[in-house]
């Protein structure tokens, strides 16, 4: 038997398909490798040249009424107010590419925190439950009252954002901030 028939112990040899490129005369191991390779002593990445360049062209184009997710912007105001600060925090952390978006989250967690506290003060100090369900049923109108105007808004082609007193303006500032 030739010693062509045992397996190599090289470092590394190339397929026996990849025909072009350097060999070395004395070994037969391909000595030149492409750059962007792992061979090379680059640091692999997964995206062509051509597709960070679209990336970072699609950055700096910004389009008002798309969202991370691709859902629609009154129906994501809206659920801005719905759950309170729940859900304004939801969408604080999943919703990065709307300004619109954040904005109703940004105002409704300024709006709903103070009247949740309230109510569970209301608890708290024993309150009876006649006041407890109208103080609910208050903040829950109020919840649905903001949703709807922002979800109406929005739902006509405007971004112009519904400012509630006192609050919008921090809210617009908050945002202006990130």
């Amino acid at each position: 038997m030739s010693a062509s028939q045992f397996a190599s112990f090289a470092a590394y040899k190339p397929p026996p398909d990849e025909a072009d490129g350097l060999t070395s005369s004395r070994t037969g191991i391909r000595t030149s490798y492409t750059e962007g390779t792992y061979q090379s002593g680059d640091i692999p990445t997964f995206s062509s040249p051509k597709l960070v360049s679209s990336q970072v062209e699609e950055d700096t184009y910004s389009n008002p009424w798309a969202t991370r997710y691709g859902w629609r912007v009154d129906v994501l105001a809206f659920c801005a107010y719905i759950f309170g600060p729940l859900s304004a925090l939801v969408l604080l952390i999943l919703e990065t590419h709307n300004d619109c978006v954040r904005f109703h989250a940004y105002q409704s967690a300024l709006l709903t925190t103070p009247l949740v506290f309230f109510r569970i003060m209301l608890s708290l100090a024993r309150f009876s439950s006649w006041t407890k369900l109208l103080s609910t049923l208050v903040i829950f109108t109020i919840q649905l009252l903001a949703g709807f105007l922002a979800y109406r808004q929005a739902a006509q082609h405007q971004l112009i954002y519904l400012h509630i007193p006192f609050i919008g303006p921090i809210a617009e500032n908050w945002l202006a901030d990130e």
